[in-house]
């Protein structure tokens, strides 16, 4: 082999990877664009939707919450794209979290109880489960699943309420 022309391309390759370093370090802090199917993108949209849910106007008391309760609920038309959360699920659940047969597949949907910081109530027990974050997933209760884009939605949810309260919030499911 030809010393120089090795020699030739190994400071071609040098040059393009201090040129890719100089690129990368010129957008660094930059956001990235989302593109279709693109990872940041959905990321962007989950955080968004978690965003949405908790209410901007509504500030966290953090003293109030200690732990995360979770349980799935059949719709049974209490969750609606026009009217959000309705009926029991309104009264029983901070979060409800869509199976796609209202809304978006994973969307999230916040209740009045949720904006206003007051604590559920247990309609089966006839009790407020106080410090408890309430979040229902739409399922079947019977035969208890949730889709891919449920599961990645709670877990935004929590890990973002865990951040607000800025304590670790125990999570059970009920």
């Amino acid at each position: 082999m030809d010393q120089g022309r090795v020699t030739r391309v190994m400071f071609s390759l040098m040059a393009a990877m201090v040129a890719g370093s100089a690129i990368l370090l010129t957008l660094e802090g930059k956001p990235i664009k989302p593109m279709a199917f693109s990872l940041s993108s959905q990321t962007q949209n989950s955080l968004d939707s978690v965003h949405a849910a908790l209410g901007a106007s509504a500030g966290i008391q953090p003293e109030k919450w200690d732990r995360i309760e979770i349980s799935y609920r059949s719709n049974q038309g209490q969750l609606s794209d026009n009217q959000g959360v309705t009926g029991s699920l309104a009264l029983e659940f901070h979060f409800v979290i869509s199976d796609g047969t209202a809304g978006n597949d994973g969307q999230i949907f916040g209740s009045h109880r949720w904006t206003r910081q007051l604590a559920c109530l247990d309609l089966d027990n006839q009790f407020e489960p106080m410090g408890a974050i309430r979040i229902c997933i739409i399922g079947d209760p019977k035969d208890p699943q949730y889709t891919p884009e449920q599961a990645r939605q709670l877990e935004n949810l929590a890990s973002t309420l865990i951040r607000s309260c800025q304590k670790d919030l125990q999570i059970y499911w009920i």
